[in-house]
């Protein structure tokens, strides 16, 4: 999925402090990421944002069911204010 693909980002804050991201795609995003998802159950899917990763998390079920997804992050503190900045400046698309 790239930024192309993503209709919004809300963020929000985790049971443990990190960063939530409620992310909105495309339908079709929604079937490319259930189709990629579901052929890799049991790997390893990293979430990356600024080329980092914040987020590693193995597959269980194929992702992209519905329109949208949550993202647990391990952004915390001044890297989440700096992250949440970046992507109201982002989504939505202007």
């Amino acid at each position: 999925m790239s930024d192309d693909d993503v209709l919004s980002v809300r963020p929000g804050a985790g049971p443990a402090g990190g960063l939530l991201l409620r992310v909105r795609y495309r339908p079709g995003a929604a079937q490319r990421l259930a189709t990629a998802t579901g052929a890799h159950l049991g790997e390893q899917l990293a979430v990356l944002l600024e080329s980092r990763v914040w987020s590693l998390a193995r597959t269980q079920s194929p992702i992209g069911r519905g329109d949208s997804l949550t993202i647990g992050t391990s952004a915390m503190g001044a890297d989440a204010e700096r992250l949440v900045a970046q992507i109201r400046s982002r989504w939505p698309p202007r």
